[in-house]
Parts: structure tokens; sequence; C-alpha cells
């Protein structure tokens, strides 16, 4: 149950105003029908795209120099 701190009345509350909430959340059985038929998509980490656009950087750096132009002259 939240804990609603601060508000005289229904009206004057909002998020503020809020410290403490938990929710419970059982999914039905539409919604596990749903998630059994769901296709899920691999999104790479923003770890992994940043690793890879350091890589592809490299390699046009490597790419340069191996056609004679250095970056930085």
């Amino acid at each position: 149950m939240a804990k609603v701190v601060g508000a005289d009345t229904a009206a004057d509350c909002n998020a503020n105003c809020i410290r403490d909430l938990s929710v419970g959340f059982r999914p039905g059985r539409r919604f596990r029908n749903l998630l059994e038929e769901a296709e899920f998509e691999h999104v790479p980490t923003i770890a992994a795209q940043d690793d890879a656009k350091t890589a592809a950087k490299s390699q046009e750096t490597l790419q340069d120099d191996e056609d004679g132009q250095h970056l930085g002259d």
C-alpha cells in the first residue's frame, strides 16, 4: 500500500506526496498466452553498441592509413 504524506485533500495529492509504493502484479491467462506467442528481438546493450562504433571508427582509421591519408596531417 502506498504511503501518502503532505496532502490535506485528495485534490492536493500528487506524485511528490508518495514516499513508498509496492505494486503486486500477477498476469492473467490472456497475458500469459500473449507472452507465449510473442517474438522478441535481440537488442545489443549500449556498451555493445559503443564497442561496435569504436571498432568501426578504428577500421576507418586503418583504411585511411592504408590509402596514405593520415589523420591529423
